[in-house]
C-alpha cells in the first residue's frame, strides 16, 4: 500500500494489443537486486473479487496491480481498461513521502530514479501518449496535456505535423527513442509543475491525432 498523501502518477495511454507481453518486458527490464516485486493482484473475471498470484500468472489472468519496492521507495503498477481498446497503465508513487522530506540529496536521488523508470516504462509500454503528474490521469475521453514531463509516440511526428519540432526548444531534457517517439521535460527534474508551453492550438491537434487513431470523430 502507498499510504496517505498526494500521489505522483506516471501514466501511459496504450492500445491493448499484447499488453501482457509489454508489462512482462517492462518488469524484465527493471527487476534486479534493488527492485523487487512485493505482491501481484489479479481480477477474478467471474466476479468482482481479486486474488494474489505471482509473476508466472501474468499471462494467465487479468492484472489488477503490482506492488514494487526499490530501497526506500514503494510504488505500484496499475491497469485501467477503457472502451475502444484503450488502457491506462500507470506507475504510482506516494509524492508526499518522497518529496516533502528535508533530505535534499535523497529527494534528488528519488527524482532521478523515477525519471529513469518513466523513460523505460513509456518505451516498453509502447505508449501512444504519456505524462508524469501529481494525481492526474489521461484517458481518451478527457485528455489534459498540461504536464511538464510528457511522452509522445511517433504518431505525432509526421511530415504534416511534427510535434517534436514545435516543442523541443522548450526542453531542459529530451530523450529521443529509436522508433521516433520522445520524452520531454520542460522544468527541473524534481519540479512537477504544470506546463504552459503547449498552446490550445497544439492541444487540439494532439487530441485530433489521438481521436483519429482510435477511429473517433472530433466533437
Amino acid at each position: 500500500m502507498l499510504g496517505s498523501g498526494e500521489y505522483l502518477n506516471i501514466v501511459a495511454l496504450v492500445d491493448n494489443k499484447n499488453i501482457k507481453e509489454r508489462i512482462s518486458l517492462f518488469l524484465h527490464e527493471i527487476l534486479n537486486k534493488d527492485i523487487k516485486i512485493k505482491s501481484i493482484c489479479f481480477y477474478n473475471t467471474e466476479n468482482t473479487d481479486t486474488f494474489y498470484g505471482d509473476i508466472d500468472d501474468l499471462n494467465k489472468y487479468c492484472l489488477n496491480c503490482i506492488e514494487l519496492e526499490y530501497k526506500n521507495i514503494t510504488f505500484e503498477l496499475n491497469r485501467f481498461t477503457f472502451k475502444n481498446n484503450t488502457e491506462n497503465i500507470s506507475l504510482d508513487f506516494n509524492y508526499t513521502n518522497l518529496f516533502e522530506e528535508e533530505d535534499t540529496l535523497r529527494v534528488e536521488s528519488n527524482s532521478k530514479f523515477i525519471e529513469k523508470i518513466a523513460i523505460i516504462f513509456f518505451d516498453k509500454m509502447k505508449a501512444l501518449h504519456g505524462k508524469m503528474m501529481i494525481e492526474n490521469f489521461i484517458d481518451i475521453e478527457n485528455i489534459i496535456f498540461t504536464s511538464d514531463k510528457s511522452y509522445y509516440s511517433k504518431i505525432f511526428n509526421t511530415k504534416e505535423f511534427n510535434l517534436l519540432e514545435k516543442i523541443e526548444k522548450d526542453a531542459i531534457y529530451l530523450k529521443k527513442y529509436s522508433d521516433g517517439s520522445f520524452y520531454i521535460r520542460e522544468t527541473a527534474i524534481g519540479d512537477f509543475s504544470y506546463s504552459k508551453k503547449i498552446d490550445n492550438m497544439l492541444q487540439s491537434k494532439i487530441r485530433e491525432i489521438l481521436y483519429n487513431y482510435f477511429g473517433y470523430n472530433i466533437k
